[in-house]
């Protein structure tokens, strides 16, 4: 069977924590990174929604004759 001394044993648990603390670390950016690029495309669907708000308004003044005051 496999002895390991004290040193060794702290230095397992030494990589095995800066691993850990490395995965960590890349899955939180990761998930940042998602959510800006979600965050984006949130703002780019509100915009469009804007502009067919925008769209709709001058069809319906048209259409009932709002705008010919």
């Amino acid at each position: 069977m496999l002895a390991l001394n004290e040193p060794q044993v702290w230095m397992i648990i030494g990589v095995f924590a800066a691993a850990m603390a490395t995965m960590v670390t890349l899955v939180i950016m990761t998930i940042g990174a998602k959510l800006d690029a979600f965050g984006t495309k949130l703002d780019a669907v509100g915009r469009r929604l804007d502009a067919l708000e925008r769209d709709m308004t001058a069809v319906m003044r048209r259409l009932f004759g709002i705008d010919r005051e």
